[in-house]
């Protein structure tokens, strides 16, 4: 079995300061540590580990700044537990704590960069979650009022006015339909 090779470079002149560079390496990194993960966990057959490090280097690439920093926590946790397993896959401990400390300079980074914001990197994965709850829920009502709709249309209709997507980022478009002239009555010009 090959083991996925991988070293986290420390910058020896001091921390880096631009957060595109931080969040590139955390990426890769991250990418890395969970394909290790992923490795060992196919081969040990464990489903549950299989499933938590299954994410693609497109996948941490495509994530906001607060579930980037949520899932590499996650990971870090991970390869902590399975620390020693992961030395056959050559992750050392060094290269964990090192990891973590990346991604904990990429918290303080985004933290600085988005002091104006409200919300931390933890509430808004966990705001994450619960809309896609809330959307899920969401299916579940739409298939309950399929099977409402013959017995009680008024309630049908109210539901999806109330389900209709408003597509509010055209506004500075003109949506609505111009209505033709009648033929009987021509356009007076």
């Amino acid at each position: 079995m090959t083991a996925v090779k991988w070293r986290l470079t420390i910058n020896k002149s001091g921390k880096t300061k631009k957060k595109a560079e931080l969040r590139k390496n955390l990426e890769a990194y991250t990418f890395n540590l969970s394909s290790s993960l992923h490795s060992m966990a196919i081969s040990q057959k464990n489903l549950g580990l299989i499933e938590s490090s299954a994410t693609t280097e497109s996948g941490f690439s495509s994530m906001r700044e607060g579930k980037l920093y949520s899932e590499a926590i996650e990971i870090n946790k991970l390869a902590e537990e399975n620390k020693t397993a992961l030395e056959d896959y050559e992750i050392t401990a060094e290269e964990i704590t090192a990891h973590k400390a990346l991604a904990e300079e990429f918290k303080a980074v985004i933290g600085e960069a988005g002091s104006s914001r409200k919300l931390s990197a933890e509430e808004t994965a966990r705001l994450e979650t619960h809309y896609s709850e809330v959307l899920t829920m969401l299916d579940e009502l739409d298939k309950h009022m399929n099977t409402i709709k013959l017995k009680k249309p008024e309630i049908a209709s109210g539901y999806n006015a109330a389900r209709k997507l408003v597509n509010t980022g055209v506004r500075h478009e003109d949506n609505e339909e111009k209505t033709p002239p009648l033929a009987d009555n021509p356009p007076q010009g």
